[in-house]
């Protein structure tokens, strides 16, 4: 008598604790990641100049919607110098998800003219955001990004930053003759602005 008893309890309970487990709230998660591991510039950087990098991809692995600010973080005990985390620019400097959503983020380095010579190690990446403050509280990505600063006088480094500071905010009226004066003074101070560059891709598992 008991255990028909037991097993005619069994059946309502079990089939109660399935319909519970499939009614309970499944629990959100939010995440960070980004599409290149490595930024390796193999071109010798001038101060006073200004570089575009490759575009940085950042990607929302989680269940829920999450702002996002992108970062600059030195690396230090590698022997490189721990300064030049300010010299980066991110376009946009902020962002928010939808869960499997990626958005481009552009990168510039600016090298002021007083840059100390030097190799630098410094991340680039995303950071979780607290809501509403920007700050950033939560988990990261990043590219382990590599530059050397060579030595240059006061005086390249001021024509270089003239230079872009042309292209950044004159009409192209005025930027055509410029160019063609500043070409020929950093042809003869020997500058040179192409970049040789680096990339390694992460390889994505999922979400």
């Amino acid at each position: 008598m008991n255990e028909r008893l037991v097993r005619r309890v069994a059946g309502p309970i079990a089939g109660l604790v399935t319909l519970l487990g499939l009614v309970a709230p499944v629990a959100a998660s939010s995440g960070v990641s980004v599409d290149l591991g490595r930024i390796d510039i193999t071109e010798r950087l001038v101060p006073g100049s200004a570089y575009s990098l490759p575009t940085l991809g950042v990607r929302n692995p989680g269940t829920e919607r999450t702002s996002y600010v992108m970062i600059a973080s030195p690396v230090a005990g590698d022997g490189s110098e721990v300064s030049g985390v300010s010299w980066f620019r991110f376009e946009p400097a902020s962002l928010s998800l939808a869960p499997g959503e990626i958005q481009r983020v552009r990168i510039r380095l600016v090298l002021p003219t007083d840059a100390k010579p030097g190799h630098y190690t410094v991340l680039v990446g995303a950071q979780i955001a607290s809501p509403g403050e920007g700050a950033s509280v939560g988990a990261a990505a990043a590219a382990r990004t590599t530059f050397t600063v060579e030595p240059a006088s006061g005086l390249e480094a001021l024509v270089t930053q003239l230079g872009h500071t042309f292209v950044d905010l004159l009409p192209w009226s005025v930027i055509v003759p410029a160019l063609v004066i500043l070409g020929l003074l950093v042809r003869l101070l020997r500058r040179r602005f192409t970049l040789r560059i680096g990339l390694e891709r992460r390889s994505r598992s999922g979400s």
